[in-house]
């Protein structure tokens, strides 16, 4: 983990600090432009998180949270890549 992180902790909460003295003192610390890179950033960290929460689902982990539908879905896609071979009876 970064010095900083440690430090301060969840990123989001140094962006309200640093916006926080960036209004305080009136110096600029980042243009509109790095402010829509960082939503950029922040977009594909969720995309991310998505991607990695469904990629468990297709391994079998965490399936109890989804629903029937959700499962139907994912019973699909390993259809689609020749992983599944039965069906599932709720």
């Amino acid at each position: 983990m970064p010095v900083f992180m440690h430090h301060f902790g969840e990123t989001g909460r140094i962006s309200r600090i640093l916006e926080k003295y960036q209004i305080n003192s009136g110096k600029m610390l980042w243009d509109e432009n790095h402010k829509s890179l960082s939503a950029e950033i922040d977009q594909i960290k969720k995309e991310n998180d998505n991607m990695h929460i469904e990629f468990r689902h297709l391994k079998g982990k965490d399936l109890n949270s989804l629903q029937p539908k959700e499962l139907i879905m994912i019973e699909e896609a390993l259809g689609s890549f020749g992983l599944w071979r039965g069906k599932c009876h709720f």
